[in-house]
């Protein structure tokens, strides 16, 4: 055997191990509803990420309640998509690759007991949830997604923020109360 192939084929695999092993990321939320969309919708374009990194975006249709992510890997931003702006601060702030995953519900209110709403239940920490709302469907696509960044693009999974907007679907007269109580239920 060829000392020279042996040493040579070691450095190779050393090499190959070293540049597959798990880049740190910082992971960003925004969820609730339609506004939290708009200003979280992104899309590939000619805007410079800072530093020369990556955005790994979840992103989602706003009428939808989807349990397993898609994502894409962003190189360049659309200056026209809204959430442009927050996600290059994103970047300057965590000075590496980001996910950013996007899971908010158009229309979606908090205190209605429906398969379309952010309703969790009346005590989530003691197991009384609403199994048929966007919560439970919201971690499952949350497990998925993290499932994907760490196996899938060989990701570390860091949490660094929630971004959360829920409005007018629950601006009813005399809701105040039942809106603190399902929004703090729902944290």
């Amino acid at each position: 055997m060829n000392p020279r192939f042996t040493l040579s084929r070691l450095v190779l695999i050393i090499l190959s191990t070293l540049l597959s092993a798990a880049r740190a990321a910082d992971v960003y939320i925004v969820a609730g509803q339609s506004n939290g969309f708009r200003l979280s919708s992104l899309a590939q374009g000619g805007v410079p990420i800072p530093g020369g990194h990556k955005i790994y975006y979840y992103g989602m249709a706003c009428v939808s309640e989807p349990e397993s992510s898609t994502f894409k890997v962003l190189t360049g931003l659309n200056p026209n998509s809204m959430g442009t702006e927050l996600a290059l601060h994103l970047v300057e702030q965590s000075n590496k690759d980001i996910i950013l995953i996007q899971y908010c519900r158009c229309g979606a209110p908090v205190t209605k007991l429906s398969p379309t709403s952010w309703f969790p239940g009346t005590d989530p920490q003691k197991g009384e949830l609403y199994t048929e709302g966007l919560y439970p469907k919201f971690q499952r696509y949350i497990a998925h997604a993290k499932r994907s960044a760490v196996e899938d693009h060989q990701l570390t999974w860091e949490m660094k923020g929630l971004f959360w907007h829920q409005g007018e679907s629950d601006a009813e007269t005399g809701h105040a109360s039942a809106h603190q109580a399902a929004l703090k239920n729902l944290f």
